[in-house]
């Protein structure tokens, strides 16, 4: 609802040059400044509604005065005037339009409001959620590996062996994307018991394949280590392996420690 107002703008000016307006009788004109501050202290819409009768009470005249003024109104065009079903809407074209322009404004900044409220709403979620992830992964960084799923079995070493290897790949291949390390983990293991290799043999062998200009391109995985083992070491015996003779059990580039006295190889 608009707020209610106590006055409004009147241009002398334009009501006395108005030239339809100059062609209504005085009487006429008397009534029709009238029913405009009924229609400024209603609602400033710029309409009136009402039957004839209702519209002389408000224009303070008789019901014939109130006739007489809409037929001039209407005639000279200085006001709409419609009759429908013995009501009569009665319009002031410029009260009308600014009525009009008030209510598409306030529509548009309402719009406004509502589209800042969302996208201060979506960027709100959407931080949080960047909060949730990053303080999620901050947790993970700092959290024991998951148990194993799917079938798969492996030790808290192979599993850290497997994510060591993962850092020498990425130094090869800079794009490469985070393997499933619990399948990496459950290969290492089984190259533990099945094929009776220590840690320490499995580490030593994949770093060195991973200085080699050859073998650094296809040997990215627990399981082409596995596949290629026997080549692998039959070169290394020859000396046909890496650019530099390999190293000796405890003493790693990448850091990654083991227990020569342990012949499982402790990381």
């Amino acid at each position: 609802m608009a707020r209610k107002l106590p006055w409004f703008q009147f241009f002398a000016a334009d009501w006395r040059t108005d030239a339809k307006l100059s062609l209504c009788t005085p009487a006429t004109r008397g009534v029709w400044i009238d029913l405009i501050c009924a229609m400024h202290e209603l609602d400033r819409s710029g309409e009136l509604r009402g039957t004839t009768e209702q519209l002389a009470r408000i224009a303070r005249c008789s019901a014939v005065e109130m006739k007489a003024a809409l037929t001039d109104l209407q005639a000279t065009e200085a006001a709409d005037v419609t009759e429908r079903n013995g009501v009569v809407t009665v319009t002031n074209r410029r009260m009308k339009s600014e009525f009009d322009g008030r209510k598409s404004n306030a529509s548009r900044q309402k719009r406004c409001r509502t589209s800042q409220s969302r996208n201060r709403h979506a960027k709100s979620n959407g931080d949080v959620a960047q909060e949730s992830q990053s303080q999620q992964s901050n947790t993970d960084r700092g959290r024991p590996p998951k148990p194993p799923s799917g079938g798969l079995s492996f030790s808290a070493e192979d599993r850290k062996l497997a994510e060591w290897m993962f850092v020498l790949v990425v130094k090869i291949q800079p794009q490469a994307k985070n393997p499933n390390f619990d399948k990496w983990a459950n290969t290492i293991r089984l190259m533990r018991e099945q094929d009776k290799r220590t840690l320490t043999e499995i580490r030593e062998l994949f770093d060195l394949s991973n200085k080699d200009d050859f073998w650094k391109a296809n040997i990215r995985s627990p399981e082409k280590l596995r596949s290629k083992w026997d080549d692998l070491d039959a070169r290394r015996s020859t000396g046909r392996l890496g650019n530099s003779k390999p190293q000796k059990s405890g003493k790693d580039s990448a850091n990654y420690t083991t227990d020569s006295k342990d012949t499982d190889g402790t990381f």
